[in-house]
This record gives C-alpha cells, sequence and structure tokens, in this order.
C-alpha cells in the first residue's frame, strides 16, 4: 500500500516494483515466492487470494498507512529492544556489522526435535490432532521461530509434522498476531530462541 498511500498510483496493481503483482497473478518476476505468501492466507489459491485482497482493504484503512517507521504502532518495541538488547538479539556495531550470535543451520526434523525438547514436548503431540490451547500455542511458537529466527520453510515443516502447508502458515500467521497482544506469549518466543542457540552454541563448543 506504499506506492498508494504516496500517491504514486491509486490501485498497488498499477505499481511494477513490488510483489503484489505476482501474488494477485498479474505478473510474472521474481520478486516474491506467491505460494509462500498466499499460504499464510488459505488452503486453496483462490480462496488464498481473495483473503489476502481483503487483509489490503483492511490496512488500507489503517492510520499508520504511510507513516515514516518510528510512527508505526510497532516500531516502539523494536527500538525499545535496540536500545537494550537481550542476549542474541539482533543489533549491529558502529560499522553496520551484525553482533548476532550466527544461527546454526538446522535440518528441519533437528530443528523440530530441539524445540520441542526445550518446551518440553514431542514432535509426536505437535504432529497430533490434539486441539486445546495448550498445544496449539506450543506449535504457534515452534512454528514461527522456526520460520522468521532458524530459515525453516513452511513446506518442509508441515511435510515432516504431516500438516497441510496451510496450517503451518495460520500457525505463523497467528503467532505474529498474538505476539503483538500478549506479552507472555512474547517472551515465551524469546525463550525459546534463546535456548536453541544456546543448545548449539554448547554442541559446537563440545565438538571444539
Amino acid at each position: 500500500m506504499n506506492p498508494v498511500s504516496a500517491g504514486l498510483v491509486d490501485d498497488p496493481a498499477h505499481y511494477g516494483w513490488s510483489g503484489h503483482r505476482e501474488i494477485i497473478g498479474k505478473g510474472n518476476f521474481s520478486l516474491v515466492d506467491p505460494d509462500e505468501v498466499l499460504m499464510l492466507f488459505g488452503d486453496t489459491r483462490r480462496a488464498a487470494r481473495r483473503a489476502y485482497v481483503k487483509s489490503l482493504h483492511v490496512a488500507g484503512s489503517a492510520s499508520w498507512i504511510g507513516e515514516e517507521p518510528a510512527k508505526l504502532p510497532w516500531w516502539r518495541s523494536i527500538s525499545d529492544e535496540a536500545i537494550t538488547p537481550r542476549e542474541g538479539s539482533i543489533y549491529v556495531d558502529y560499522l553496520g556489522r551484525s553482533t548476532a550470535p550466527e544461527r546454526p543451520r538446522l535440518s528441519v526434523e533437528d530443528y523440530l526435535g530441539r524445540a520441542c525438547r526445550s518446551l518440553g514436548v514431542e514432535v509426536c503431540e505437535v504432529a497430533s490432532r490434539r486441539r486445546d490451547p495448550a498445544i496449539r500455542e506450543i506449535r504457534e511458537a515452534v512454528a514461527v521461530v522456526g520460520v522468521e529466527k532458524f530459515g525453516q520453510r513452511v513446506r518442509e515443516m508441515a511435510l515432516a509434522l504431516h500438516k497441510n502447508p496451510g496450517s503451518v502458515s495460520r500457525w505463523v500467521s497467528n503467532a505474529a498476531e498474538r505476539r503483538l497482544r500478549d506479552s507472555d506469549f512474547t517472551n515465551r518466543l524469546r525463550n525459546l530462541e534463546d535456548a536453541l542457540l544456546k543448545e548449539s552454541s554448547t554442541r559446537e563448543q563440545s565438538i571444539l
């Protein structure tokens, strides 16, 4: 919606330097992976596109559209973390180099095993048909930390858990939304990330 709010176009589909046209099936560039994006919005391409377009209409009426970064609703939490970074958080030194610990490259099976172990559950429980709030929260935590922090792919995680990719995508989007309104959940995500980083560091040291 940035080109619209800036007055460059009246429809985001009219702006060529964006992945939007690819997502709605009107462009053949390689700016984004439409399937990866659409899996966050629905189980079928048609339903996902409808949900995606609907979300744009909602976002287009938001008061923060077109604002500078410092005025975005989530900027304060990001800025606060940058000022007083926790151990393992991502920030840069005076030369612009990342000082964050390097994320280990884990197979999806290894990631799921470590994450579930850190959360005190078995992988089979995450893959089960249980629908109680506790296991739902664990699924969302495992999914969002895996995708955002450890480079796990939705498709591979879904395959390993014998789930539909759309289900895993919903876990990620639900976790991202929950994180904005639930500070306890946010802390649990950070604790999971830190535990995984610590375990990886310990393993590396033992090898050395």
